[in-house]
């Protein structure tokens, strides 16, 4: 955070969502460099139950934090009340509080789910004077990680313990696009930037003028109406199944491969029995592993899948936009990595999660 004679040249932020995975980093990169002036971190959890690693300890402190549900209009006074008095507003907030939806009926996802996020955009791009961003992520990964990337890891050191081959449905060039969390905050607050000083997108700033592969706005997810920009930010490594396979054969000293097409077809048409059945096979040896290893308090780590995380279903985003309007570099552009999977498997094993 920025010292008092610095403050008047910072912006103040609001962070709601900011306990969880993608928030605590943005907080720790403020803080690290100083680009706040005030800080504000809305969560439903409390930081003593947020399973925080060490070097969060001073961006999310509870001076930062105030406890609210953002879901709840009754909460939004308490959200936006800012610390410099009723004259003062925030100058960038940021809505990290949104929680991904597994396992639900096709219904409740057409007619819900994306009917609420549809709506929720469209109010939000007619409030005048809302300079509004919108940024689409694919998986995220690194540090104290526990998603996508994490549940393969999870599922492959059972494989590693058993002595077993892995094998993935589908094919290897299924892409599951990723992202670092080092690159995904810096773009939001390099977004947040470029947003307070834009007041619309340049011309002919389309992706589908891009080469590489289609944005999720070309397969149907509409754009909200007015001059609201949408950027997909990924890296360059277009990660696809294969990718993420030989990583994961060369960290856990295992073998891996695909099931092929019969299989994969079988699987396609009884997907939910199959989710089940690999729960089923995976859920005890994990749990009998934590157990001869004596961890305890595992975080969020766990091998457990959901259907959606096993379709058949492409995640490819392109990112040119993004970087040719706003001027953004990745860092960690290389994608998934040997090195970048054992730095999380290592951050896993600092906070004694890992068995």
């Amino acid at each position: 955070m920025a010292t008092d004679g610095e403050a008047s040249d910072k912006p103040s932020v609001l962070i709601v969502g900011g306990l969880g995975y993608i928030g605590r980093f943005l907080a720790k990169y403020l803080h690290d460099h100083q680009l706040a002036s005030t800080v504000r971190l809305v969560d439903k959890v409390l930081p003593q139950l947020a399973r925080l690693a060490p070097e969060f300890s001073e961006a999310c402190s509870p001076s930062l934090f105030l406890q609210a549900d953002a879901s709840r209009e009754s909460s939004m006074a308490a959200i936006f009340k800012h610390p410099g008095g009723p004259d003062k507003k925030w100058d960038y907030v940021f809505n990290l509080g949104g929680q991904t939806a597994l396992s639900r009926t096709i219904e409740e996802y057409k007619l819900q789910i994306a009917k609420a996020k549809l709506e929720a955009e469209s109010e939000l791009a007619r409030i005048p004077g809302l300079n509004l961003v919108i940024l689409r992520l694919p998986h995220v990964y690194g540090l104290y990680d526990a998603g996508f990337i994490a549940k393969a890891l999870c599922l492959a050191r059972v494989y590693q313990e058993q002595g077993k081959e892995l094998k993935w449905l589908w094919m290897e060039d299924l892409r599951i696009n990723t992202v670092h969390i080092d690159d995904t905050v810096r773009a939001l607050w390099e977004a947040a930037k470029w947003r307070e000083v834009h007041l619309t997108v340049p011309d002919g700033s389309s992706s589908s003028q891009s080469t590489r592969r289609s944005t999720l706005g070309s397969k149907g997810d509409e754009p909200p109406p007015g001059n609201v920009p949408i950027f997909n930010i990924v890296d360059h490594s277009e990660t696809c199944q294969g990718i993420l396979a030989d990583i994961v054969a060369k960290v856990f000293d295992i073998k891996t491969g695909f099931q092929g097409s019969l299989i994969s077809q079988f699987a396609k048409l009884n997907l939910e029995n199959v989710v089940d059945d690999v729960n089923e096979d995976i859920l005890q040896p994990w749990a009998d592993l934590l157990e001869e290893k004596g961890i305890t308090r595992p975080g969020l780590l766990s091998p457990f899948l959901e259907k959606e995380l096993l379709k058949d279903t492409d995640l490819s985003l392109d990112g040119t936009l993004f970087e040719r309007v706003v001027g953004f570099e990745y860092k960690r552009g290389e994608g998934l990595t040997v090195e970048n999977i054992q730095e999380m498997i290592d951050s896993y094993r600092r906070m004694e999660w890992w068995p």
